[in-house]
């Protein structure tokens, strides 16, 4: 995308889709959908241009308005892959390098380089594993941001080293509690809940007999 960014679309679309729906996440299936209607208003204006290419008689378009609903189909497709927690960047790129050497053409597209998004925290799918990442350069303005709207911090606080800061942070975050918990454990159970609550995909309700003999299983794997 010339002048701008995978990064750049993707933390716009999630700056705005949380004003957008401040009180529930639209769901992968609502996304598909949104995918495939704005792929579907795309090609019916290809359907009038090439109408009007042959000559033929019936209504026509403009290219203008194929840009604006191809743009469409660019910003559906970053939010199915947001909500489906997909690095699109990164998967652009592997596809194309793959359908190039498949098809023996020297044609590669460069690594992306991996960036925090402009809130400097993202949370990402990444060889198998969730990866939450903050830019240690950003502490500084979270902080700041934090203060402004955030209940939790009282006063006014600024970020002096952000490098001893993030230190401290870190062992925070790693804190357990009496019971073995730590404030990432608390992070992940809000997500886990917020997905519940929201009809997420991926996840079933079971009985008490099947989430025991679940339960069982995964421990002697993890003992394996």
């Amino acid at each position: 995308m010339r002048g701008l960014t995978f990064d750049a679309l993707h933390s716009a679309n999630v700056d705005r889709q949380a004003a957008w729906c401040p009180d529930q996440t639209p769901s992968l299936s609502f996304r598909g959908n949104e995918l495939a209607g704005e792929t579907g208003e795309a090609c019916n204006v290809i359907k009038k241009l090439e109408r009007e290419r042959h000559g033929w008689a019936g209504s026509r378009d403009t290219l203008e308005h194929l840009a604006e609903e191809l743009a469409d189909v660019v910003i559906c497709a970053d939010l199915c892959a947001i909500t489906a927690g997909v690095d699109l960047s990164a998967a652009v790129v592997a596809k194309f390098n793959a359908t190039s050497e498949k098809v023996g053409l020297p044609h590669r597209l460069a690594e992306p380089v991996p960036t925090a998004p402009a809130t400097g925290a993202q949370a990402v799918i990444k060889d198998g594993k969730i990866v939450i990442s903050i830019d240690v350069d950003a502490l500084p303005l979270i902080v700041s941001g934090s203060c402004a709207t955030n209940e939790i911090l009282h006063g006014c606080w600024k970020v002096t080293d952000p490098a001893e800061f993030a230190k401290e942070v870190c062992h925070a975050l790693n804190r357990e509690s009496e019971i073995g918990t730590t404030p990432v454990h608390v992070m992940f159970d809000r997500a886990f809940l917020h997905v519940i609550e929201q009809g997420g995909e991926g996840i079933d309700q079971v009985s008490e007999a099947e989430f025991e003999a679940e339960a069982a299983r995964l421990q002697k794997e993890a003992a394996a």
